[in-house]
């Protein structure tokens, strides 16, 4: 747009136009190398397009507590409501959810939905 050239909204508002670019990149701790500092190319598949996300363990997962809700709450990763007195699943540090909704989450990713809280991954000691 030429500089003497103006663009104005209908409510006499004037428009001006911007362009921003945004990089975002995710790195685990999962990915430090051996010298203790983080290479976040590491974390990527797909050259670098891709985060990759490590699975809590099958044993970890299976030994998540089973609850009785005693206050209705939101499950966090369907957004569905818990209700009173129905069966919820607990992570260590405490946050509940739908057993279907936080297995599936953590065949995915080993971190609480909620409070990035780390479950033990394949692997870890």
């Amino acid at each position: 747009m030429d500089r003497q050239q103006r663009e104005y909204r209908s409510d006499g508002a004037r428009v001006f136009r911007m362009v921003v670019r945004i990089d975002i990149y995710v790195a685990d701790w999962n990915f430090m190398n051996r010298s203790g500092s983080m290479d976040v190319a590491e974390a990527f598949d797909n050259g670098g397009n891709e985060p990759t996300f490590v699975p809590a363990s099958e044993a970890s997962i299976e030994m998540l507590e089973k609850v009785n809700v005693e206050f209705s709450t939101t499950c966090s990763v369907c957004m569905e409501e818990i209700r009173i007195d129905s069966e919820a699943t607990r992570m260590p540090c405490l946050h509940i959810f739908d057993e279907d909704c936080i297995v599936e989450w953590l065949h995915k990713s080993r971190f609480c939905p909620v409070c990035r809280f780390s479950m033990p991954a394949d692997g870890d000691q």
